[in-house]
């Protein structure tokens, strides 16, 4: 059986909108989207269609990769417990959205590791806080692996992370874009958590 990963109802936009601010247990268009979020590893094959997607999504980044090249990329995040591995939103039984946890990320900053990247909500499910929650289970997911410290870069979703956690570290150009790194500090929410409840970040009013 494919292990599910949990449900959740973050009010925010998905990654690749706008990012314009809401108050809390607000969503864009009034709607928040429930979704089911399994790993990769339980569902291979998706593969394929995931790469076509990573292609789409990102290939202006990157125009030599392949979607065969991606696909092998992929095929090394068919992992439940350790990284590198992926997490895919179903929308019933429709896959629609997907998030990696990866050991590498920017190549001219080694120090920071490991990354959070190639999240991805096709379009007719967008400003539904898909996104969100497949960040917020990323999460959840490295903290559990022992994770202490994530990482992410972003060209132009500052404003969205930080409301999910996460601070900005360093401004570097990037592929050509003047981009952000940041960080969210996974032990210290765990320290958080441990004493006072849940520490998952939500967004302020």
């Amino acid at each position: 059986m494919p292990r599910m990963i949990g449900f959740g109802c973050w009010p925010s936009s998905a990654h690749s909108q706008r990012d314009t601010p809401m108050r809390r247990g607000e969503s864009r268009n009034n709607m928040t989207a429930r979704v089911e979020i399994r790993y990769l590893a339980d569902c291979p094959e998706l593969v394929p269609k995931l790469a076509r997607w990573v292609c789409e999504e990102f290939g202006h980044l990157d125009s030599t990769k392949t979607p065969e090249q991606v696909e092998r990329m992929l095929r090394k995040r068919l992992n439940r417990d350790r990284l590198p591995l992926t997490l895919i939103a179903f929308a019933g039984s429709e896959p629609i959205g997907s998030a990696s946890l990866q050991n590498r990320g920017v190549s001219s900053r080694p120090q920071y590791a490991p990354w959070l990247g190639t999240v991805v909500v096709r379009r007719p499910h967008r400003n539904k806080g898909i996104g969100s929650q497949l960040v917020q289970r990323a999460a959840q997911v490295a903290r559990r692996l022992g994770v202490r410290e994530l990482y992410l870069h972003t060209p132009d979703r500052e404003s969205l992370y930080s409301r999910l956690g996460w601070m900005p570290v360093e401004r570097i150009p990037y592929r050509g874009q003047d981009t952000v790194i940041m960080k969210r500090n996974l032990a210290k929410e765990a320290s958080t958590e441990g004493s006072t409840g849940p520490a998952t970040p939500r967004p302020k009013k």
